[in-house]
């Protein structure tokens, strides 16, 4: 396990969803008290563990565009689970990103600090929050490590033809995480993959910097619902979807970056499960609402032993 020593920060810029300006810190917090998400810009700063039962499943937030939302918004007030999220000063949004900065450096106890709605989506990957935490992070001793979730039984969830299975694993050595992605026919993505071990320096140089992306269909479609106006190609990647075309908005980082970003996007909504699963998950196809019906499935199992 590692341990963050100092803040980190400010990182600041726009929202994906919302636009509106944002800075961020990371802050270190005391051994065994997880990661917590805390909002400020209010009268009463709101505090809250970031775990899954504590996502926002009503987008409407977001405004009219709300049904082309794809992100992991947490609310931070003392809300029940599962409230609306119509008043924005009570959430966290698109916090997969720093969430997954922490989990690929192993550090599970900090407080994500965030003085809007909306984490700044900065160049649409997690490479400048890892490069700031770096500097700020010690690795603790040998047997340190949080007590990882483990699974009794292979637990599937499906969402017509998208899937994440996650299977038993003997130990954390074996654990594997893969993403399946397949836009056949769809421009130059085509079918890739790509799979994560766990290993801090491979987080690092390997998927850290996948940024997010979309088609340029479903970007103009956005824009036309009163979305994205505010974004450039610094943050989102853009790639031509009709099969006349197979151009991209901006020079690859890799040649299968979307695969390595949705295994990302993976990786920090895992660790809404407040601790590191030692499994083998293998997504399909699959995006945020799916990885957060399967967090909710392995609670489930870990709360009927």
């Amino acid at each position: 396990m590692a341990m963050l020593t100092r803040a980190v920060g400010p990182f600041a810029g726009v929202g994906l969803f919302t636009g509106v300006r944002s800075s961020l810190r990371f802050l270190p917090a005391a051994k065994d008290t997880g990661i917590r998400v805390q909002r400020l810009g209010f009268d009463q700063v709101a505090t809250q563990r970031a775990l899954v039962k504590h996502v926002v499943s009503d987008s409407a937030w977001a405004g009219p565009a709300a049904p082309l939302v794809r992100n992991t918004t947490l609310m931070v007030s003392a809300e029940p689970a599962g409230a609306s999220a119509k008043d924005a000063s009570k959430v966290a949004a698109t916090i997969e990103h720093a969430m997954a900065a922490l989990a690929g450096l192993h550090v599970w106890d900090a407080v994500i600090e965030i003085d809007a709605a909306e984490v700044p989506i900065l160049d649409g990957s997690a490479r400048e929050f890892v490069e700031g935490l770096r500097e700020a992070v010690v690795v603790g001793e040998a047997g340190d490590e949080p007590q990882p979730i483990v699974l009794t039984r292979r637990v599937e969830v499906r969402e017509k033809d998208a899937s994440i299975v996650a299977e038993p694993v003997a130990s954390m050595r074996d654990a594997i995480m893969t993403y399946n992605l397949d836009f056949a026919g769809r421009g130059s993505v085509g079918a890739q993959t790509y799979s994560w071990r766990g290993e801090s320096d491979v987080f690092v140089g390997e998927i850290a910097a996948a940024r997010t992306f979309g088609f340029r269909s479903e970007v103009e479609y956005a824009r036309r619902a009163g979305q994205f106006a505010w974004l450039s190609e610094r943050e989102m990647v853009v790639f031509d979807d009709t099969p006349a075309k197979a151009g991209v908005s901006v020079p690859l980082r890799f040649t299968d970056e979307p695969a390595r970003h949705k295994l990302l996007d993976l990786i920090g909504d895992l660790a809404l499960l407040g601790a590191p699963l030692q499994a083998r998950v293998m997504a399909s196809k699959s995006g945020h609402a799916l990885t957060h019906a399967l967090c909710r499935e392995i609670v489930a199992e870990a709360r009927a032993k």
